[in-house]
């Protein structure tokens, strides 16, 4: 999740070199975000100091999940001062970042709902929020595409009013079938079902995280796909439409 938008923002500062990228992250990652944007702008000195890493978890160590509420708690504070023109203070590194001109817009990892709603808190809709969608359209389309060749979540609720079950356990199970039925997708060859699950993912809060990023792509302004056009053309296509 966090590679892509590193490499986003690379290509930002690249493209525009008025344009200063603020990455906010987690203490385990400051070291690996601050590589990986070094490596997209090798040879350009310039344009890396205009993407600053910033940590605002101290906690190291921290389990993935566990990691999202920790930082929903630290993020509030941050925006706020960003927001305000303040200067910022990476947690990890101890580096002092200096005020800079208010953000005009802010990306958020599909996951980051409680970011979204934080940001909004303070800014409104006066500043876009662009959710950042990492994995492959197809894999989307399967989500939240028409149920006619996906949505699993719709289908999740359906069986779940159908049968009075709860809409989590439901969806665990409609998210890993190993019926051996044909999934057909746009742009994918057809597959079985469980070539989606080559292992298990055992016990997994999978509607729990499917219900988050719904809320974020919903709420967000725009949607930013980490896919090339000319690989995921077909599926592209169809959640534009």
């Amino acid at each position: 999740h966090t590679r892509p938008i590193c490499t986003l923002a690379a290509r930002i500062v690249t493209e525009d070199d008025s344009t200063v990228v603020t990455l906010l992250t987690i203490a385990d990652f400051v070291d690996k975000c601050r590589f990986e944007v070094a490596r997209q702008l090798e040879g350009s000195s310039t344009s890396l100091q205009r993407v600053r890493v910033v940590s605002i978890v101290e906690a190291t160590n921290v389990d993935a999940l566990a990691a999202i509420p920790l930082f929903a708690e630290s993020y509030l504070l941050a925006y706020k001062a960003l927001s305000g023109g303040k200067s910022i203070t990476c947690s990890t590194t101890g580096a002092a970042f200096p005020s800079i001109t208010p953000p005009v817009a802010v990306i958020v990892d599909q996951l980051g709902v409680r970011s979204l709603i934080a940001t909004r808190s303070v800014t409104g809709k006066s500043v876009p929020i662009i959710c950042c969608i990492p994995g492959g359209a197809s894999a989307f389309v399967r989500l939240w595409g028409p149920q006619s060749i996906g949505n699993l979540r719709a289908k999740t609720q359906l069986e779940a009013d159908r049968t009075g079950r709860l809409v989590h356990e439901v969806g665990n199970e409609l998210y890993q079938p190993m019926d051996g039925a044909v999934v057909r997708l746009p742009g994918v060859p057809a597959m079985y079902d469980y070539e989606f699950h080559p292992q298990k993912l055992g016990e997994f809060p999978v509607t729990r995280l499917i219900d988050a990023r719904e809320k974020t792509q919903q709420d967000s302004d725009a949607l930013l796909f980490a896919t090339p056009e000319a690989y995921e053309k077909d599926a592209l296509d169809a959640i534009r439409e």
